[in-house]
């Protein structure tokens, strides 16, 4: 019944944004839109996102303790983020723990504890880019949701760390034993890994990626579509983009990105049919390619969607899980 109301939520949020897009466009003037962004300013920002998943991939690597080479961390972040953009559920994950799992032997608990670490480094660089925006523009940019996310969870790992019997208590309410074995190679990856030294690594690793997803949205707003944007005004687009991104809707947020993006251009007086397109060369820049890449790689890895289905839903093969996560604390 969740799984049901869960979608019927994200359908009707995307139709609604695809309502809002198109309501009132002349689409004529959307297509000359289109044909007026620059096409070096496209093949500039995809060398850009080139040099942004060589990012991505030191991250993952430095996360990994190096035990995950550059380019099998490149490949492992395409691969996750170009399948989230046309697999459901965020299958992307998935693949990537199995992608680490089959090329260099990493445990799915570790795997998802690298993920995780990533996931918590985007969400701490959009709050702080959030932040910086705000201040410079003096718009909030809808602060308080992506505050209360990264609270949220700096306040979970806060108390595992200081409280190791709460990871007990926790790992007892899980019924099924492999549930639980995996849930406690998580954990324990989770509460190793917080020190402040390596949350120190995990910070500046993200400046790269980030860096260049500004970088890539300037080329695209400035050079591309000619808009006369300060570099703080396209950092506040930038950021809501990614939130319109991290919004759960359809796969690769068709309809909602654009509308964010609509919404966020209107701002700075951007009519609409150029700001749609300007949405729509953004969203096939940044997502096509990649998408194209990740699939690709999929099928050069026979890697099938059945298997992550069935990864998913059946839990991790980890060999010489720990029993109870105090035990692993008491060592």
């Amino acid at each position: 019944m969740k799984r049901w109301l869960g979608r019927a939520l994200r359908l009707g949020l995307t139709a609604g944004c695809i309502a809002y897009v198109v309501r009132g466009t002349d689409f004529a003037a959307l297509g000359e839109a289109m044909l007026r962004m620059a096409p070096a300013a496209v093949a500039a920002a995809l060398c850009a996102a080139c040099v942004d998943y060589m990012g991505m991939g030191a991250r993952l690597m430095l996360v990994s303790g190096r035990r995950v080479g550059w380019l099998d961390a490149i490949n492992a972040s395409v691969l996750c983020n170009g399948l989230n953009v046309v697999l459901p559920a965020r299958m992307g994950e998935v693949a990537k723990v199995v992608h680490l799992r089959r090329r260099c032997g990493i445990p799915a608990g570790a795997g998802m504890g690298m993920v995780f670490w990533e996931r918590f480094a985007d969400l701490n660089m959009l709050l702080f880019v959030a932040l910086a925006a705000a201040g410079a523009s003096g718009q909030t940019l809808a602060l308080a949701p992506v505050a209360i996310a990264a609270g949220g969870v700096w306040g979970a790992l806060i108390v595992m760390r200081l409280f190791p019997a709460m990871q007990a208590v926790l790992l007892r309410l899980l019924i099924f034993e492999r549930l639980r074995l995996f849930a406690a190679e998580v954990l324990g990856q989770l509460r190793e890994r917080m020190t402040p030294g390596f949350l120190a690594v995990l910070a500046l690793a993200s400046l790269w990626p980030w860096t260049m997803h500004w970088v890539q949205h300037w080329l695209l707003l400035v050079w591309g579509a000619g808009l006369d944007l300060t570099p703080v005004q396209v950092l506040a687009i930038f950021v809501m983009s990614a939130g319109g991104l991290a919004v759960p809707s359809s796969p690769g947020n068709i309809g909602v990105y654009e509308a964010v993006m609509v919404a966020g251009l209107g701002l700075y007086g951007v009519p609409r049919e150029e700001a749609l397109a300007i949405a729509l060369v953004c969203h096939m820049t940044f997502q096509g390619p990649l998408a194209l890449y990740a699939l690709g790689l999929m099928a050069f890895s026979g890697m099938e969607a059945r298997e992550l289905r069935d990864s998913a839903g059946a839990g991790p093969q980890t060999p010489n899980l720990p029993h109870a996560l105090a035990d692993r604390g008491k060592n």
